[in-house]
């Protein structure tokens, strides 16, 4: 395994990060879409070079407004968003041993609970990148 890896619920699907590549973005997001997909207020997600992610075992996808969301068939965890517009995919930070730490929050005008006060910028929608 390398140091960024995940597993499901279940232990079938596996999404792994090539050796010695590291996180390039880390964010909590507020949008709607997000959680609707992990069923939580926010979401903390550190983005991967696309190409350096593999995914293992039987998964399938939601698809909605261009963004694909990947989780197992069995078990239904969610594993990963690959956002290719920006190289990267996202994998839930939560469950990394080793996540990066926020850089951000964005989406924050559709957060469902008042952010409290912790020094990481804030973005309506997404920052410039």
């Amino acid at each position: 395994m390398s140091d960024h890896s995940i597993s499901c619920a279940c232990g079938s699907v596996t999404v792994e990060v090539a050796e010695g590549v590291d996180c390039v973005f880390s964010a909590i997001c507020h949008c709607t879409n997000c959680r609707d997909i992990t069923g939580a207020p926010s979401f903390w997600a550190n983005g991967f070079p696309i190409d350096a992610v593999k995914v293992t075992g039987e998964v399938i996808s939601y698809v909605h407004d261009k963004n694909t969301r990947t989780s197992c068939a069995k078990c239904g965890s969610f594993m990963c968003e690959p956002v290719p517009h920006f190289g990267m995919t996202m994998l839930p930070a939560s469950r990394l041993s080793n996540a990066m730490a926020p850089m951000c929050h964005v989406y924050v005008k559709s957060a469902v609970y008042a952010l409290p006060e912790d020094g990481i910028p804030r973005f309506d929608e997404l920052p410039p990148m």
